[in-house]
């Protein structure tokens, strides 16, 4: 397993995510994420799958709630996006 450092792991992303070999990125001594790669053919689990959307969620909700970002804040802006893209 390859340990690099987030500002690393920025500026080397691309080498990084092509490579075979896990990747633990750090930040300040501490580890903030793995990445580990899956041959092409690999699919996830269903299980799996429903686990990684359910503690996106959690995050993205934890996040705009600490940021005072409503619901309402969020639909919002998707109206907005979506009048502007023409």
């Amino acid at each position: 397993m390859k340990i690099t450092t987030d500002k690393e792991f920025e500026t080397h992303a691309a080498e990084l995510l092509h490579g075979e070999e896990p990747v633990c990125v750090t930040s300040n001594g501490k580890a903030t994420g793995i990445y580990i790669p899956l041959e092409e053919a690999a699919a996830l689990p269903t299980e799996l799958r429903r686990q990684l959307s359910a503690r996106l969620a959690e995050d993205t909700a934890s996040q705009l709630a600490a940021q005072g970002v409503t619901e309402e804040d969020v639909l919002a802006d998707f109206e907005e996006f979506r009048k502007n893209r023409s």
